[in-house]
């Protein structure tokens, strides 16, 4: 519980301070995951005094269980984002990591010895929006020999490569380089000097040298006497444009003999489909409006477009942490979406009820 002795660490080689320059945007994510919990037990009371009056009870029993699972999902983003958030710690015969109540839960150890190292790669950040905020930070990730993953988040360039000085020359693990750390140790090929004047061959597009004169791809033989001409009609002189027809003169459109006043009844399926596409699209309440229960209708499009928004601005900021592998950032995002897709639940069962 209390982890490893100092004596069984051995001496402080190095610590990573915390130099993250997103970490703001990350400590957004998770305020935006507490304020989730609060919109989805509203979210359910709202269901069950307004949409479903009988389903008042059940949505009060549903309440402890989905504040239960939002505050898991705080926990979790909470110990995958702001691990950058505090200093990491580099021993004489280990890695000090920092201890959350989620990795406690799953046993992910926060002290790793060298010896249950079996992999670490340095990565670096691929989106190229993030390279000038991202510049001179790296991420070193490691896994253990009983398969658990740790990362250091973004640290500091300068302090990963005298990491990896450490173990690879004292504990003799290789480290190997992922993203753009790998691409700036191979060198660029320069490019062929560009050819100011070419001709090209008109059968086969192959682009060739002034001097050349036949293509060196399908053997056409260049003649600079004979060109390609492309045929163009000409209009003809002598020939007489064509009429347009005579147009018949059409009076005013005469009533049927009889009057009888039809009523359309609106489709339910139709209202279904418009709340089940445009509702996945951002736009909820529009089958509501199209049945005409427009205090429906006007709730949802207002209360969706909220939960639209805080779910887009999600996926943006999620996406955009690109230090982390795509699935985590679409867990995440997926995460924080979940208001928006219950409320498109809510929406699409209601299309279907009866109104009172």
């Amino acid at each position: 519980m209390y982890g490893p002795s100092s004596m069984m660490k051995g001496n402080t080689l190095r610590i990573l301070s915390v130099s993250d320059p997103s970490l703001g945007r990350k400590a957004l994510i998770v305020k935006v995951v507490l304020l989730d919990l609060f919109l989805l037990d509203g979210l359910l009371l709202y269901v069950g005094f307004y949409l479903w009056p009988e389903m008042l009870y059940a949505c009060l029993a549903l309440m402890p269980f989905v504040t239960g699972m939002a505050m898991l999902q705080y926990l979790f983003l909470r110990s995958v984002l702001l691990r950058g958030a505090h200093p990491i710690t580099i021993y004489t015969n280990g890695i000090q990591f920092p201890s959350f109540t989620f990795d406690r839960w799953f046993n992910r150890p926060s002290y790793v010895t060298k010896d249950e190292i079996a992999s670490a790669w340095v990565s670096g950040f691929y989106h190229p929006g993030r390279l000038e905020e991202m510049q001179g930070h790296l991420t070193l990730s490691l896994r253990t020999k009983k398969g658990i993953l740790r990362e250091t988040g973004a640290r500091r360039s300068e302090d990963l490569e005298a990491v990896m000085a450490i173990m690879e020359g004292q504990w003799g693990i290789k480290v190997g380089r992922q993203g753009p750390t790998a691409r700036l140790a191979t060198p660029v090929a320069p490019m062929p000097p560009s050819q100011e004047a070419m001709k090209y061959c008109v059968q086969c597009g192959r682009a060739s040298g002034m001097d050349i004169d036949f293509c060196p791809n399908c053997g056409r033989v260049f003649d600079a006497s004979k060109t390609e001409t492309t045929l163009v009609q000409t209009p003809n002189p002598y020939q007489k444009p064509l009429e347009e027809p005579m147009r018949t003169f059409q009076g005013p459109p005469v009533a049927p003999p009889w009057s009888e006043r039809t009523v359309v009844a609106k489709s339910p399926d139709k209202a279904f489909k418009l709340a089940l596409v445009l509702g996945f699209l951002g736009v909820m309440g529009v089958g509501h409006l199209y049945l005409g229960r427009i205090a429906h209708g006007l709730v949802f499009l207002f209360v969706g477009g909220f939960f639209a928004l805080l779910s887009l601005a999600s996926w943006i900021a999620s996406l955009g942490m690109t230090e982390y592998s795509i699935g985590i950032r679409v867990f995440t995002a997926l995460l924080i979406s979940i208001p928006y897709l219950l409320l498109q639940v809510a929406q699409v069962q209601d299309i279907r009820r009866k109104p009172q």
